[in-house]
């Protein structure tokens, strides 16, 4: 008579092939987060690099349009718009104008505007700006004539270097031309 009740091999996961598997998952996993990290500080220096760019241009725009200003009251013509991105930490940059209109005598640099970008820095020890003062771009009016006060390179092109306070190997370069252009370029790179 034959035995009814034969014991079939089960087939299943052994505890070592679980092992195998779950390190896997962890490896991928902290692969993807860190990519997700490097990525998003790249993204937030590249999105004030483009902030800044904005700011410079409108500052262009304005002195070359003659936008006039409210100063103590009174409708004022500046002398020339500026742009001031200060060395710390958050960065911070500053539109304010000049002008030498009576109304204004104690108002000499009138800030009208203030941006913060968290998690960057200005770079002033890889060649951005002067370790000792901020970035100031300057454009006189009317012509919208471009001064520069911190790092200038030979042709006189100002170089803003931007970098992640999270992540050190993410840069940006803000490029202000002698001829007026604003461009912003990937890493640290010359203008």
């Amino acid at each position: 008579m034959e035995n009814k009740f034969k014991i079939k091999p089960k087939k299943a996961f052994t505890f070592i092939e679980l092992l195998i598997v779950v390190a896997l998952i962890g490896i991928v996993s902290a692969m993807v987060l860190s990519s997700y990290r490097i990525s998003r500080a790249q993204k937030e220096v590249e999105v004030a690099a483009r902030g800044l760019a904005a700011v410079i241009r409108e500052a262009q725009n304005s002195s070359l349009t003659g936008k006039r200003l409210t100063c103590a009251g009174s409708s004022v013509m500046p002398n020339s718009y500026k742009i001031r991105i200060y060395n710390e930490t958050p960065m911070k940059i500053s539109s304010f104008f000049a002008s030498s209109d009576s109304a204004c005598t104690n108002h000499d640099d009138n800030e009208y505007s203030v941006t913060k970008f968290k998690n960057v820095i200005n770079n002033k020890d890889g060649l951005g700006c002067d370790v000792t003062t901020d970035c100031v771009v300057t454009f006189s009016v009317p012509f919208g004539n471009r001064g520069a006060l911190g790092y200038t390179d030979a042709n006189g092109n100002a170089k803003i270097l931007l970098q992640s306070t999270s992540y050190t190997s993410a840069y940006y370069t803000v490029c202000v031309y002698i001829s007026g252009n604003v461009e912003e370029k990937l890493g640290n790179v010359a203008c």
